[in-house]
């Protein structure tokens, strides 16, 4: 049973944080957050005894029509999983918010990683304003927590749209695991203070099945930034780095300034702040590598601890370089048409590509790295000893390299001109020709991805 009151008196506080954010609504996407806990209230305010009757406005539900795959619901305990999965029902696709997926995969299918993390039934997203949880059995958002209800640090119209960045996954010591992002805040003055900018972390307990309208604020820390985030003229973003047991790495940037900080979730401490780095990267096991790439740094790398803040080691990278995660254990930089594969750990160079082109790589969260190449080759390496697997293409047997679009739990997804297939991560052998869908994000559940060149869609897993 629900309280039918609550929920209503949750409406109309809904109705309210909407007429506050009306004047705010610059940016091109949409106000997802107050949609869809517009949603559940209306929805709930329709029912007097129970919370099962239906209502009309979950018209985004598939109907009974639908492959029979889809008829058992992602929070089901009997609900079928794959891991990896190989195969997407094409008959049961979801629709996803334009926010999921705009200004993230062109139209030759690239894709520049989506704003979002999976954990078992359920995809977490990070919106302009807040953190959303998405049912992948019915592609509906049914828990929302705003980041503000004073104002949003919105767009700069003179530099183009705030880049939003997915969430990460904290597991604390006790087991529990939650999903945080960060957002830029407006607080606005009071007297002789005046407007300032600032951060908010928002996390949702991961094992928490029953929305509660009213947690926003619970979940929510607020952490100060330095004067240059309210008086700069760039658009101000922010990012959650990595993560040790409850403790992440948060940054906030406009541009010209970058302030990099641990934050422990559970109480909002903040462990310590620097703002003496660059543009920070995190690679893994508690280190977080940032970048200062100008005229007078030439592409310095400072790798610091993420639990103490120290800097580990340092590397005069030169001018233009750029240094990316590539697993728990390795970085990956590139500079000046050579590639190099560094220990996280001591900055070490464990092997090169020097072949004129950059390199970039994905993790499969198991064992293996996948890292292309600027003119499409594939790689494959161990990801606790760094050596080599495979690579494609193969002259011998005459096999092309796909176009890698998602890694995942020994599976590598993508495509080639003959359309989307399933490689096998560690051998790089053909696993799956007809998956159904060409895979931008998955877990054992469900897909994100499209059909041909149809609209990104959420798919169920069915093989």
């Amino acid at each position: 049973m629900v309280n039918s009151r609550m929920i209503c008196q949750a409406d109309l506080r809904t109705r309210e944080l909407e007429a506050r954010l009306a004047p705010q609504r610059r940016s091109k996407r949409r106000l997802l957050t107050i949609m869809s806990v517009g949603v559940l209230s209306l929805s709930a305010c329709s029912v007097t005894e129970s919370r099962d009757t239906p209502s009309p406005v979950e018209s985004n539900v598939p109907s009974t029509s639908a492959s029979p795959s889809a008829s058992a619901t992602a929070t089901d305990a009997s609900a079928p999983v794959f891991d990896p999965p190989l195969q997407f029902d094409t008959l049961a696709a979801l629709p996803v918010a334009d926010d999921v997926w705009d200004g993230k995969i062109t139209l030759g299918g690239s894709s520049s990683g989506l704003p979002l993390v999976f954990a078992g039934p359920h995809a977490y997203l990070s919106t302009d304003f807040g953190l959303e949880r998405i049912d992948l059995a019915t592609g509906v958002s049914d828990l929302s927590i705003l980041a503000s209800d004073e104002g949003i640090d919105q767009d700069n119209s003179l530099f183009g749209e705030r880049e939003v960045y997915a969430p990460i996954l904290t597991t604390f010591d006790d087991g529990v695991q939650k999903a945080v992002t960060a957002v830029p805040v407006n607080v606005n003055g009071e007297g002789t203070r005046p407007d300032v900018s600032a951060l908010r972390v928002l996390h949702m307990d991961t094992a928490d099945t029953e929305p509660d309208l009213l947690a926003g604020e619970q979940a929510s820390h607020s952490i100060d930034l330095p004067a240059w985030a309210s008086d700069g003229y760039g658009n101000l973003t922010a990012r959650v780095l990595g993560e040790r047991g409850g403790v992440v790495g948060v940054t906030a940037s406009d541009g010209d300034n970058t302030w990099l900080a641990a934050v422990d979730v559970g109480t909002g401490a903040v462990l310590w702040q620097r703002d003496d780095l660059g543009v920070p990267t995190f690679t893994g096991n508690d280190v977080i590598l940032a970048t200062r790439d100008d005229l007078y740094s030439d592409g310095v790398t400072t790798a610091v601890d993420l639990l103490g803040g120290e800097t580990a080691w340092t590397l005069d990278g030169g001018y233009g370089s750029y240094v990316a995660g590539a697993g728990p254990n390795f970085a990956l930089h590139n500079v000046d048409g050579r590639s190099r594969l560094l220990d996280v750990h001591t900055g070490e160079e464990v092997r090169a590509w020097e072949n004129g082109e950059s390199w970039s790589c994905q993790y499969d969260q198991t064992s293996v790295l996948v890292c292309a190449s600027s003119s499409g080759g594939l790689y494959a390496l161990d990801a606790a000893s760094g050596d080599g697997l495979w690579s494609l293409p193969d002259e011998a047997s005459g096999r092309i390299a796909p176009r890698a679009t998602y890694v995942w739990h020994g599976a590598i997804y993508g495509a080639t001109e003959n359309g989307p297939l399933v490689l096998d991560a560690r051998t790089g052998e053909d696993r799956e020709l007809y998956p159904g869908i060409t895979v931008y994000a998955a877990n054992e559940r469900a897909g994100v991805g499209r059909e041909g060149s149809g609209d990104i869609m959420i798919y169920p897993a069915v093989g």
